[in-house]
Formats: C-alpha cells, structure tokens, sequence
C-alpha cells in the first residue's frame, strides 16, 4: 500500500500533530506514506525532519491540482482535515483512488453539498464515540472509531525550570489549559473559574498555551478580575507537552469538543483531570477525572479545587487515566486499526 494522507491546515494543533504521529506508526509497520501539505508550514516542516516524503503545495489549488494530477499513484487518499476532504472529494469523480476522512470536530454538518461530499468517501473514521454519533445522526454515514495516538510524555526539567523562572512562580500550585482561544474552546468560563479558584486558593498559577480571534476578549477578562498575577495567556509555544509535568491540576473549559487531544496528554503524564461534558469529553473524562456542565465557572472551579486539594481523589482518578491511556491510545493499537481498514477499500496504485 501506498497512502498519501493529507492535511492542508497552516498551523500546528492536535489534527497536525495526529496526522504525523499516525504517519510514523504506519511507516513502522512497514506502509509507504506520502505528505500533501501547505509549503512552508509546521506540520511540512516536522514531516521532514522526521524523514518523510512530503509534497509541498504552494496554495490549496496546487494540492487540488496534485490530487487530479497524480491521486491514482496511491492506494488510498486519506484526508485529515475538512479541507483536505473537499479537495479528495471533489478529485473522487475523475479518479478512482479511495478516500478516508478523519473526522476530529462535534459540530453538526449540515446542507446538501456537504452530504455530497461525504457520500464520496469510502470509508469515515471518527475519533471518538461521539463524533460517530453525530455524523450517523445527521445522515452522513457511518464511521469506524479510531481514537488518537498519545505518546509518551517526557519530562523536560529544564525547559519547564525557565518557564517558571519566566513567570516568577515558583512554589505555586500550577493549572494547564491547552487550548486555542477561539469560541468552542469557551476561554472566558475557563478565566471565570480560575477568578473563583484563585479566591479560595491564593497560590495558584493558571498558565494557558494557546493563541485565537478572541485573545483580546481573554486579557481584558483577566483585567476585569484582577488576574494578572494568576492567569498567563502565553499563546503558542513548540512541544508544550513538554510542560505537562509541571501541573497539578489539568483543565478544559470547551462547549464543543471532538475528543480532547490534550486530555489525553494530561492522562498520560498522571496528571488529574477537570473538565467540561462538551462532546466527547464526557465518555473521556468519565470515571477518569472530574467533569462539569458547559459554561459553568463556578462547578469547573470546584472540580479544580478538589483535584489539587484531596490528594486520594486524584492519584484514584490519575491511575484509571493512566491505565486507559496507554491501554486504549497506543501507537500499534491504533496504527493497526487503521491498516486493518486501508485493506478493506485499498486497491493497487495505476502504474
């Protein structure tokens, strides 16, 4: 098999890193992966460094182009973002080529164009439960569920010793939030319940990784509850996992969510969990850590609390995670079920 998985977005978020992390798996069971991908972007970059084939496109016409050109080289074409899958879907009528798409969102797709599109595809993977649910719901077909990758998180001692010396916290109690600050991510609950858990407990620092349209809104909210000294908007930094081992606490505001990427992480370095129920965050975080209704500042908050406060509750909850994890989201498990499903619709490359 030859697969050609695509992904045309320009930043470096959890899609990006899934679509490179599935790529290594497959390329260690031995499949021949090819890279399309926007030209001079992270995830083109990262995929180089890590010894792939990439094909690097200038603009989404020249990956649309690439696809009529030269899709029936591959056995399968396996789209990792909505834009890539139009661009596969619309080069399905001429080629003969199967096309994957992975779905990684919880938003409802509606309209007739859009129903057309995924009635292209021969095959739909979902990542979690609940977007199956919503894409069978909404007529859109039936997708196989496979979850994602989560390595192994490794601690960097000296990185995350300059973050705190940067941040002057040393000694605090610290709460990740991973997440862009963008409107299904919720960002203001998330600052509202921090407001709260700070009042209770004056020794923490909130540190928040991410950037988006609404960081404005964000800092003016922090202004308005005096939080300057508690809550770090510090946009977008390479290999944040690599703080992971810093937090005590976990947390994730969203009113929307595909599965929660970074959830997964925070499993996978022990660390306990506070969430909202928003998509599939609920099955996730379920007997795992501590979920809250959306848009709710104030049970987020006590769930943050109770995670750094009662030290029983949360190694309880960080064992369960941790079993889950690495249990459910390995590499070979998962790369597995992929191959297992390229079998089922692949058909030799045209020479």
């Amino acid at each position: 098999m030859h697969i050609l998985q695509i992904n045309t977005e320009k930043g470096w978020r959890g899609g990006e890193r899934q679509t490179l992390l599935s790529m290594e798996g497959l390329r260690d069971a031995g499949v021949t992966v090819t890279l399309l991908c926007i030209k001079n972007r992270p995830l083109w970059q990262r995929a180089r460094e890590a010894g792939f084939l990439v094909v690097g496109a200038a603009h989404h016409l020249a990956v649309l182009w690439h696809l009529l050109a030269h899709g029936n080289r591959y056995s399968i074409l396996h789209a990792q973002s909505s834009r890539a899958f139009s661009f596969a879907a619309f080069a399905a009528i001429y080629i003969r080529t199967p096309v994957v798409y992975t779905r990684r969102v919880d938003f409802v797709p509606r309209g007739t164009l859009t129903r057309w599109k995924y009635r292209r595809a021969s095959a739909l993977v979902a990542i979690s439960k609940a977007i199956g649910d919503i894409l069978r719901q909404s007529d859109m077909g039936d997708a196989v569920v496979i979850s994602s990758i989560v390595p192994e998180v490794i601690p960097n001692p000296e990185r995350s010793a300059m973050l705190v010396r940067e941040l002057g916290i040393e000694g605090q109690r610290i709460v990740g939030v991973v997440a862009a600050i963008v409107g299904h991510k919720d960002p203001l609950t998330m600052i509202r319940a921090a407001a709260l858990v700070t009042t209770r407990l004056p020794d923490t620092a909130f540190l928040h990784f991410g950037d988006g349209y609404l960081r404005n809104a964000a800092e003016e909210e922090c202004r308005r509850l005096g939080l300057k000294e508690h809550y770090r908007l510090l946009g977008h930094r390479n290999a944040v996992e690599d703080y992971f081992p810093l937090f005590d606490c976990f947390a994730m505001s969203s009113k929307e969510e595909g599965l929660g990427s970074s959830v997964l992480d925070a499993f996978r370095a022990a660390i306990p969990v506070a969430t909202t129920c928003a998509g599939g965050l609920a099955e996730l975080v379920e007997d795992r850590g501590l979920v809250s209704a959306v848009g709710d500042p104030a049970a987020l908050a006590e769930n943050i609390i109770r995670m750094m406060s009662d030290r029983a509750l949360a190694e309880g909850y960080t064992a369960a995670a941790y079993a889950y994890v690495t249990r459910h989201h390995n590499r070979t498990l998962l790369t597995g079920r992929t191959i297992d499903l390229y079998r089922k619709i692949t058909r030799p490359p045209a020479p």
